[in-house]
């Protein structure tokens, strides 16, 4: 299929140059030009040009390359091609039906399959003393690229179902970081990962409606992930700050009708929280790891810098929205101005707003924490746009 059909775009003709470039590439090197057992990664290799598709271990590579591993196929599951059955029947049936278009719709349309995928998840709730044994993190992840698979496809249309399976995967998310076990971190990473694609792909209207919900559950969770979790990889800190980024950032809740009540609440609830105060802590603890050497935490500071920065330009966009009798040359004044104490009456409303407060508490932890300039510095130097944005826009403010 061409990039247009699977984006379903108008098309015209070149589709069918497309498909006979297809054809004639299988015909002389005797495979499709991209093959794999996984229908995101199909449909990445297909939407994004080659150079874009090539895959990172988090792992292993080191600076630039390391922030793109981020943006990979969903960061923390293994190759579809080095995935073994599990010897749940079932569950090795269902993996393997949705690894086709066709087959992820006919999952996605059964409820009794869906309810199947999420019984090794559930188990969890059952008592953790007898939830952490392998074998459940192994039937767990499964259900998890079970489940990506049919998001990839497109399998999961209804907006009763997604919400569904959205408190679902917060609530085993949940019950993963309240183990406080090292054990289950890469199960940890990998929910949250699935959980930040169904906030990407699905923020149409019926979405918005519920995000409210699913962000007061998650922003919780993060908190407990900054303040309890033991995480050397970063991958737990960096999926869950993605996660947050992907709520707050302006495709985030698309619809005109929803983004003033929903985007109010989400930000009213933001400043109760204190969200700000675990972003910083993130950046804290990114940053130590950085100043001894390692760049396992560098995708986290950058993912806390496209939060933090999320959360400032919301606060923003709120503000003048709710303000649109002020002038706008009076909104493009920087906060630092009024927190220099300059007096002047048109923009003495400035030091009042919580994206001032947010810029506030960000400067008061960059100016007393190395460690937090530490995590900065080393976004700015990523050549990347999203973190070096994030980063410059922040101390711009700061």
């Amino acid at each position: 299929m061409a990039p247009e059909l699977v984006r379903e775009q108008p098309y015209s003709h070149t589709v069918d140059l497309w498909s006979l470039g297809v054809i004639l590439y299988e015909s002389f090197v005797g495979q499709p030009p991209f093959y794999t057992n996984s229908v995101h990664a199909l449909i990445q290799h297909i939407v994004k040009p080659q150079s874009d598709a090539k895959k990172y271990s988090p792992n292993t590579v080191q600076g630039n390359s390391a922030l793109h591993a981020l943006h990979d196929e969903f960061p923390g599951f293994s190759n579809p091609n080095d995935v073994k059955q599990t010897g749940n029947l079932a569950l090795d049936g269902l993996e393997n039906n949705s690894r086709t278009v066709n087959g992820a719709q006919i999952i996605g349309q059964e409820y009794e399959a869906l309810a199947l995928i999420f019984l090794p998840t559930k188990k969890w709730s059952e008592g953790s003393q007898n939830a952490c044994r392998d074998q459940d993190i192994v039937h767990s992840s499964q259900s998890l690229r079970i489940l990506s698979n049919l998001v990839a496809a497109g399998a999961l249309q209804s907006g009763g179902i997604l919400d569904e399976i959205m408190c679902e995967l917060l609530n085993f998310t949940a019950i993963l970081v309240g183990l406080k076990s090292s054990d289950v971190n890469e199960l940890v990473a990998k929910s949250f990962s699935v959980t930040k694609i169904l906030l990407a792909e699905n923020n149409g209207s019926d979405a918005a409606t519920s995000y409210f919900k699913h962000w007061v559950v998650l922003v919780e969770i993060f908190s407990q992930v900054v303040s309890h979790i033991e995480d050397a990889s970063g991958r737990v800190f960096c999926v869950s700050c993605a996660c947050i980024t992907t709520i707050l950032a302006p495709k985030g809740i698309a619809s005109p009708s929803v983004i003033n009540e929903s985007l109010k609440q989400i930000l009213d609830h933001a400043v109760t929280s204190r969200l700000v105060d675990h972003l910083c802590l993130c950046l804290a603890t990114s940053g130590a790891s950085l100043r001894f050497g390692s760049t396992n935490m560098l995708l986290a500071a950058c993912e806390a810098c496209r939060a933090i920065w999320s959360l400032m330009d919301a606060h923003e966009i709120f503000f003048v929205k709710e303000n649109l009798s002020l002038f706008p040359l009076d909104a493009l004044r920087s906060h630092s101005l009024a927190r220099l104490d300059i007096r002047d009456h048109a923009r003495g409303w400035l030091a009042e707003t919580e994206a001032a407060k947010v810029v506030d508490a960000v400067t008061r932890a960059f100016v007393r924490s190395k460690s937090v300039q530490f995590a900065i510095v080393n976004c700015l130097h990523q050549r990347v746009e999203p973190a070096l944005s994030a980063a410059i826009h922040i101390l711009s403010r700061c």
